[in-house]
């Protein structure tokens, strides 16, 4: 059974040996490169292998411990690849196959090639590590604005955008499981501010851990401006209050959960729309003391800082007035300087007050805008070089995934009329050839796929068919009657 019905038995295996952080690190390059980015990428094997290469070239104090190397699993019908020449190319392949086996990721042939893929559960958890790796800072504002507009959104059209309350109350509720989680890493900073020796390194556990790392992202704008949307949190939680006591709009949501498939009926619909705005409100109604804490951490400890720095300034007085008499002894050598014509390139102890009213100090008038004139709009010709890139790609994916008319044309050339051939008759010498043999094998597991064209029947046969290009069961193609039959 799946560890929590989802994850693979195996997977917490990868941080069990002495190379753990070389493991941490490799499924959060992979991760965040191809699976925790906004484009949608289908990496090849050789593609993510690369990827763990490059970390290990960086950082090869990751590589801790003396592992024996295994070799990547075959994929179904390929033959496993040779392993690299070079030792940073077989630690790359090493940490590839510990990613695979543990269920980290998992792989599926295309063509000639493998492409990986990460699966949803094991998405889920990277993407929790990921988070606990960039560190907590979080936007007060962000959760308040994302859940205060689907809430605007349910009161306009409540049947469109019922789907956003379960999203909305998600989101606040994991910001609150945030929040306390920043709470417990303020204490932790403040016991390492007051266990630190000396000045340095209490300034650095305050910029570093506190600034650096905990300290929410938009705190600074939540208590110095107005409309910033914390201020809105009251409204948020009164307007969850509000929806649920009217029943026209909760029936709208709860039908709308029963048409998407939420909720299996109307009564259990309607429990989860009063259970989500309730947990809206009770969020928002107590998120001020959790900003009150945080503001009471941040006073005590800047007070704290703020003092020892002012009796270090003050228990050493001779640096001021040593500096007070430099610059008035450069004050003295400029004016020596000046009646000779020399300039002293060095600041003067003494400024000019600039003047708060003056002609200079004028706003001067804008010019005025040229008018807009009207000019024909140019239309880009189409590249005829990324036309042909496209078709290129085109030919390249109808090469590896082959239609019905493809396969049966290519057969006519093949198999003699009346005739029939075995699986030597088709070993691929090229790309074309392969994916040719590779269509007709896919067909032998398909319970209706085993004509081609209402002119071949591929019928599975004796032995194994081993070429230098693909290995896999023994088939035969002979003639077939227009209904399918054999001849």
């Amino acid at each position: 059974m799946p560890l929590f019905g989802h994850l693979d038995d195996s997977i917490f295996l990868l941080f069990s040996r002495g190379n753990r952080h070389l493991y941490a690190e490799a499924l959060l390059v992979v991760y965040r490169q191809f699976f925790g980015g906004t484009r949608v990428v289908v990496p090849l094997r050789d593609e993510v292998i690369e990827a763990i290469a490059r970390l290990l070239r960086q950082r090869p104090d990751l590589w801790q411990e003396a592992e024996e190397f295994e070799e990547l699993p075959a994929v179904p019908g390929r033959r496993a690849p040779p392993p690299p020449a070079d030792e940073v190319g077989r630690r790359a392949h090493h940490a590839y196959g510990r990613l695979l086996r543990c269920g980290w990721i998992e792989e599926e042939p295309h063509g000639f090639n493998a492409v990986v893929e990460m699966p949803p559960a094991a998405m889920a958890l990277a993407d929790q590590l990921d988070a606990i790796d960039r560190g907590l800072p979080q936007l007060f504002g962000g959760v308040v604005i994302d859940v205060k507009t689907s809430l605007e959104a349910l009161a306009l059209d409540p049947t469109a955008t019922a789907l956003g309350l379960p999203e909305a109350t998600a989101n606040a509720v994991r910001f609150t499981r945030r929040l306390r989680a920043i709470l417990s890493s303020l204490r932790a900073v403040q016991r390492a501010i007051l266990a630190s020796p000396d000045l340095k390194t209490r300034l650095e556990a305050f910029f570093e851990d506190f600034i650096g790392r905990i300290l929410v992202a938009d705190y600074k704008a939540t208590f110095s401006y107005a409309q910033h949307p914390l201020r809105f949190r009251a409204d948020v939680a009164r307007m969850a209050r509000s929806y649920t006591t009217r029943p026209a709009l909760v029936e709208d949501i709860a039908q709308a959960y029963v048409k998407n498939g939420i909720c299996p009926d109307l009564a259990a619909a309607r429990r989860d729309v009063f259970t989500q705005l309730d947990t809206i409100a009770e969020i928002f109604e107590g998120m001020g003391g959790f900003v009150s804490r945080i503001e009471h951490f941040r006073v005590t400890l800047e007070r704290r800082l703020r003092n020892t720095v002012r009796y270090m300034d003050r228990s050493d007085d001779s640096l001021t007035a040593r500096l007070a008499g430099t610059m008035r002894r450069l004050d003295r050598l400029r004016s020596r300087a000046e009646p000779h014509g020399q300039t002293l390139a060095a600041p003067s102890l003494l400024t000019m007050r600039p003047r708060l009213f003056s002609p200079a100090g004028f706003a001067q008038p804008r010019a005025p805008r040229a008018p807009l004139r009207p000019r024909p709009v140019a239309v880009n010709s189409p590249d005829p070089i990324e036309d042909f890139r496209e078709r290129l790609s085109e030919l390249f994916e109808a090469t590896l995934d082959p239609d019905e008319a493809s396969v049966a044309a290519r057969l006519d050339r093949i198999v003699p009329p009346g005739g029939t051939v075995t699986g030597e008759r088709l070993a691929p010498t090229n790309l074309t050839e392969f994916a040719l043999l590779e269509t007709l094998l896919d067909r032998l597991d398909a319970p209706d796929g085993t004509t081609v064209g209402e002119r071949y029947r591929v019928a599975p046969a004796e032995g194994r068919l081993v070429t230098d290009w693909i290995e896999g069961p023994n088939l035969t193609i002979g003639p077939a009657t227009p209904g399918g039959e054999p001849a």
